[in-house]
């Protein structure tokens, strides 16, 4: 999940539009989750992790328009994913 908030942290859309949620869940879907499983086998809660972020990156982009809002937002519910689902579990 660390790494995913870094990516979204630093997340730049290649040109100016509306649908940037697209190119970042296409990043994740494409890039970044195969590259972990390169890195490290991905157990089913690991994948429950990955389907929640792109949940939420759905959910959030009809909420709102603006980039920095929703990785603001994304980067908070992340921040309760891990506390209500790793540290308090």
């Amino acid at each position: 999940m660390l790494a995913i908030k870094e990516v979204i942290r630093d997340f730049t859309p290649s040109c100016k539009r509306t649908i940037y949620h697209q190119e970042l869940l296409k990043l994740i879907r494409d890039k970044i989750v195969p590259y972990l499983e390169r890195c490290r086998r991905l157990y089913a809660g690991t994948e429950n992790a990955f389907q929640y972020v792109r949940n939420q990156i759905g959910t959030l982009s009809n909420e709102t328009s603006n980039l920095n809002q929703l990785k603001e937002q994304l980067l908070v519910r992340i921040d309760e994913f891990i506390m209500e689902r790793i540290i308090y579990a």
